[in-house]
C-alpha cells in the first residue's frame, strides 16, 4: 500500500517535470520533491521500560520559492511523511512495537544564496501535525499531536543539463514533543533530506 502511493507520487512528479525549464535564474519556482525523514531523538522516554520515537519514513512534498533580492529568497514548504511510532520493549527477547501513522509539516523560511555558488543556507519556522492510528486518542489516550518550532538547514543545486536541475536540501525541525498522559516533553530534532526538481517561472 505504501509503496504504491509513493510510486504514484513519483509518477506524478516525473510527468509534471519531464519538460520543466531550468530555474536557476528564475525569480520564482515550484519544486516538487521526495523526502526521507529521520527522528534523531526519542519522542518519549521510559514508557513501559522503552523509549519511543517516530519511525524513519519516506514522504512527498512541494516548495514554492520567490526571489526577493539578489542573494535572498523566501519559500513556503509542505510535506507529507508516512511516519508512525515505534518502540523496543525491554524484555527477553526484546519486543518491537510499531503503530502506523503520518506526519504533516508546513514551514516558511528565508534563504541566503552566496554569490557565484549553487549552495544556500536557510532558517525559518515550521508546524508539525501528527495523525493516523499512531496518534488516535482512542488508541493512545490524550496526546498533543501538533507542535511548532524552528527550521535550520542548507541546500544545493545540481545542474544536470541546460533544461534540468536537482534541488537537494538537508534540514532539521527543532521543536518539543508533548506525549500528554504518558510522558514528559522531549526536545526533538527531526531530520529531512529532500530531492526535488525545480520548475522556474517569472523571468529574472
Amino acid at each position: 500500500m505504501l509503496s504504491s502511493r509513493v510510486f504514484a507520487a513519483g509518477l506524478f512528479v516525473a510527468t509534471v517535470t519531464s519538460h520543466a525549464p531550468l530555474a536557476a535564474q528564475a525569480r520564482s519556482q515550484i519544486t516538487p520533491f521526495f523526502t526521507a525523514f529521520f527522528a534523531a531523538l526519542p519522542y518519549a522516554k521510559d514508557i513501559g521500560n522503552a523509549d519511543e520515537r517516530l519511525t524513519s519514513a519516506p514522504g512527498v512534498g512541494v516548495r514554492a520559492t520567490i526571489k526577493v533580492a539578489s542573494q535572498v529568497s523566501v519559500d513556503g514548504q509542505f510535506a507529507y511523511v508516512f511516519s508512525g511510532r515505534q518502540a523496543k520493549l525491554d524484555a527477553d527477547p526484546p519486543i518491537g512495537v510499531f503503530i502506523p501513522g503520518n506526519a504533516i509539516y508546513a514551514s516558511g523560511r528565508v534563504n541566503y544564496h552566496p554569490r557565484r555558488s549553487n549552495f544556500r543556507g536557510f532558517v525559518g519556522a515550521g508546524y508539525q501535525k501528527l495523525g493516523g492510528d499512531a496518534w488516535d486518542e482512542d488508541n493512545v489516550g490524550s496526546v498533543n499531536s501538533s507542535s511548532v518550532g524552528g527550521i535550520l538547514g542548507f541546500g544545493a543545486r545540481a545542474n544536470i543539463s541546460q533544461t534540468l536541475a536537482l534541488d537537494l536540501t538537508v534540514e532539521s525541525f527543532l521543536h518539543s514533543s508533548d506525549p500528554g498522559d504518558y510522558g514528559s516533553k522531549e526536545f526533538q530534532a527531526d531530520i529531512m533530506l529532500t530531492v526535488g526538481i525545480p520548475i522556474g517561472f517569472g523571468g529574472n
